[in-house]
């Protein structure tokens, strides 16, 4: 059997198109299932909550959480292992990750070395969340004014890696005889616009004697991730300088999400019409799995 040249020529064109129809539809497809990919990460939780257990069975630990129904993770860690092997660890967990609260020997090393580490684990940014040396060391100004040239310092790399800076406030940078936060206010004038952002802590934020949802509205164009929690109703709060940290507060600081004195609705709202890209779940007891599982229907019952 033979083809003439027209016949094959209008079979041939008749394939070929049937083929880069397919190829389009296929590209369309793994486009949409990224983006839809990075709005299911909405709602993620940072994997400090699992710390008692991580380093004693990191792939225990991912499955573990997998199985709560969480799909995206915040980093803080390596967990002795280079960035590529734990990114392993992930994928195989099915887990993604975010973003990166740097550790110690990354956020004191280079820039180049942090940000190759937050983009090998498939974070989208990477911040600074701690400032204290010791327990008993005040955060200056001019600590903080240091820092922001830290956090500045990495944005070079972060941006030609295509990932921002952030911050995260642990409540000491709100001192006594300053409720207006002026200080922290040009801590926040000195970070590169475009480049370094503000995580919203609720709870630290709160514990210096803050109202979370003030500062969202205050640092609007900044914040663009948020640490969710709750505090328990007995919990006294006022500003302070760090002086008189005491290391991680017990388990009767908190509450599970929605059940304590925060105003965790409230801020959700605002959040919804502001830039927070990120509401992560952060839980620093003892018994995280059943608090984080408390807290995820809640926050899906607030639209997230």
């Amino acid at each position: 059997m033979f083809f003439s040249l027209g016949r094959f020529s209008r079979l041939g064109f008749a394939l070929c198109g049937a083929f880069v129809a397919q190829l389009i539809c296929i590209s369309t497809v793994h486009a949409a299932d990224a983006s839809q990919g990075a709005s299911d990460c909405e709602l993620a939780v940072q994997l400090y909550s699992f710390r008692n257990d991580l380093d004693r069975d990191l792939p225990g630990t991912l499955a573990r959480i997998k199985h709560l129904g969480i799909d995206c993770v915040e980093g803080y860690s390596l967990h002795s292992r280079s960035a590529e092997q734990l990114r392993k660890e992930f994928d195989h967990a099915g887990l993604r990750v975010i973003s990166f609260h740097l550790p110690e020997e990354l956020r004191n090393g280079s820039p180049d070395d942090a940000v190759k580490a937050a983009k090998a684990l498939g974070a989208q940014q990477l911040g600074i969340a701690w400032l204290k040396e010791t327990n008993t060391d005040v955060i200056t100004g001019g600590k903080l004014m240091a820092a922001a040239q830290r956090l500045n310092a990495f944005c070079p790399a972060a941006q030609a890696a295509g990932l921002n800076v952030f911050y995260h406030p642990h409540g000491y940078e709100f001192h006594e005889g300053d409720p207006e936060g002026k200080l922290f206010d040009r801590f926040v004038k000195e970070l590169k616009p475009g480049c370094v952002n503000l995580q919203l802590d609720n709870f630290w934020v709160a514990y210096a004697g803050q109202d979370s949802v003030k500062f969202l509205r205050r640092y609007a164009d900044r914040v663009t991730s948020l640490h969710v929690k709750d505090m328990a109703p007995s919990l006294q709060v006022a500003p302070f300088d760090g002086s008189t940290w005491k290391g991680p507060l017990p388990d009767e600081a908190f509450a599970p999400i929605g059940k304590g004195k925060l105003d965790v609705a409230g801020l959700i709202k605002a959040a919804k019409t502001s830039k927070v890209r990120w509401y992560i779940i952060e839980d620093e007891t003892t018994h995280p799995y059943d608090n984080v599982a408390e807290a995820l229907p809640y926050l899906k019952s607030l639209g997230l």
